[in-house]
């Protein structure tokens, strides 16, 4: 309700774990949402369950086909996962109805900024000769702005700016659907060994904007 006195859009997802009557209870809160026209006309189902081997292939399968049998055909139904995990399970990207959702942070692959958007271009364009003309939407991409590096690929606030502007660019002049990860810091993240998991955001986790402290 919040989003809609602001005009703003919304698209919902599902959480999946290891709990099915959970997971059943999650599909059926944002089935009702999409009915009642509160959000997207998208069934965004789990997040990185395969990345993270929270589920197989067969019980997320499960899912999307509740999620087809229960919602109107208009109604698209999708995952968001890694693009790698996407290009070694194809049938995934066959599962899903209308839309394929995909996942990809060069910085997370050791790429050097220099070569992050071409990077992150060549992994869209595999998915998207995969997808048999369903569309391809970008549910997560970023650069973080502290902690660290992984291969050539370094946290600043530099390569931040540099790698979100160029992507911005690149999704605009191409028409792609695409969401930044992320608004805000979630500091609690680097806990689990990388302290650049913490740093995402564009604001810090007090609600301040990075860029103007």
């Amino acid at each position: 309700h919040i989003a809609q006195k602001r005009n703003m859009r919304v698209t919902m997802g599902a959480w999946l774990d290891t709990k099915h009557h959970e997971n059943v209870e999650q599909i059926g809160l944002l089935q009702q949402a999409i009915l009642e026209g509160l959000v997207e006309p998208t069934a965004l189902i789990g997040n990185e369950v395969l990345l993270f081997k929270r589920m197989s292939f067969g019980a997320l399968s499960m899912y999307l086909d509740l999620a087809k049998r229960t919602l109107p055909e208009e109604v698209a139904v999708t995952t968001a996962e890694d693009a790698t995990v996407l290009l070694e399970n194809p049938k995934l990207i066959d599962a899903q109805r209308h839309i394929v959702g995909m996942h990809h942070y060069p910085f997370s692959h050791g790429v050097h900024i220099n070569d992050a958007l071409q990077d992150f271009i060549d992994h869209y364009n595999r998915i998207k000769a995969l997808s048999h003309g369903k569309r391809v939407v970008v549910y997560e991409t970023g650069w973080p702005t502290s902690g660290g590096s992984v291969g050539q690929a370094v946290a600043s606030v530099e390569n931040f700016l540099r790698y979100h502007r160029e992507f911005a660019a690149w999704a605009h002049e191409n028409e792609v659907e695409a969401y930044l990860f992320q608004l805000i810091n979630e500091p609690w993240k680097a806990q689990f060994g990388n302290p650049y998991e913490a740093h995402w955001g564009l604001r810090n986790e007090d609600g301040s904007h990075k860029l103007l402290t």
